[in-house]
């Protein structure tokens, strides 16, 4: 049995480490062909035709920072996504933006209900950062019934938390990451607790404090959490904290599964460097790699 996730590791992001995916993680047939097994293609969601406004048909699609602009200028333009989901009308069916190259400082929340699409343009060009002395405050939440996708995001995370220390924290949502870059500083990469989580296309999560993913069953039973992934994963580099007179000590394992977890299959799965194993369970969890 692993150590319980969560607390504070005193240590200092590093938004400087490259974002690129390394070679490891570039397409390759092996790839490619579970890729279709998992009924997904190769390619980043492009934009559809958009309509005077920023609408076609149920969705909504707003540019943040300096993302290209559309020809016609159709599109809405804000400088912070805050600020884009704020404007967003009430009666789109989804929110999709497109967020140019920079470092964001802010926290992304996302309700009950939310359909939203986050994509940088360039890949791994706009960098999500949020740091604080606050607890319990992930750099992205996603609340359960939400549906979120984040395309070619990186996401930098540190917060003062003992329990729910998350980069990125879904709570039952649906939530898809394509292509991402994730780190903590001070907790694990990716944690889901309830609902589902796919994970595509060269996401990689490296140097968290503690684990790269955690997968909890749901808090008030139901279904169970559900995880796949469809292209190549890189977990490298994480939980090598010892925890420094935390509460909860390390090192911590790449990937750490509680509960009614059934992860699987997880195509391309690569798992190096972690500071405990490099998947653990417990619990009557089920991971499939």
């Amino acid at each position: 049995t692993s150590p319980s996730p969560g607390g504070l590791i005193p240590r200092s992001p590093n938004p400087s480490a490259a974002l690129e995916a390394p070679e490891e993680l570039q397409p390759s047939r092996r790839h490619l062909l579970a890729t279709l097994l998992c009924g997904q293609l190769w390619a980043v969601p492009g934009s559809p035709a958009i309509a005077r406004g920023g609408q076609s048909g149920s969705e909504w699609v707003a540019e943040v920072g300096t993302a290209a602009a559309a020809e016609d200028g159709s599109r809405p333009r804000f400088a912070t996504l805050g600020e884009a989901l704020a404007a967003a009308p009430a009666q789109a069916g989804q929110v999709h933006l497109l967020v140019g190259p920079g470092t964001y400082r802010e926290r992304l929340v996302l309700k009950p209900g939310a359909s939203i699409i986050v994509e940088a343009r360039p890949p791994r060009g706009a960098v999500l950062v949020w740091e604080t002395e606050r607890p319990y405050e992930a750099t992205v939440e996603a609340s359960a019934g939400a549906k979120v996708t984040l395309v070619g995001l990186a996401v930098r995370h540190s917060s003062k938390s003992v329990a729910n220390n998350y980069g990125i924290y879904s709570q039952g949502a649906d939530l898809n990451l394509q292509n991402c870059d994730v780190t903590s500083a001070s907790g694990a990469g990716i944690a889901a607790e309830g609902g589902r989580l796919s994970l595509q296309e060269g996401t990689r999560v490296h140097d968290c404090a503690r684990q790269g993913i955690v997968l909890l069953g749901p808090m008030f039973g139901g279904e169970p959490t559900r995880a796949t992934s469809c292209g190549p994963l890189l977990l490298q580099g994480n939980g090598l904290s010892k925890g420094d007179g935390d509460a909860v000590r390390g090192p911590f394992d790449g990937l750490f599964a509680l509960g009614d977890v059934e992860a699987g299959p997880l195509f391309g799965l690569v798992v190096e460097g972690s500071g405990a194993a490099g998947i653990a369970v417990s619990d009557g969890a089920s991971v499939i790699a």
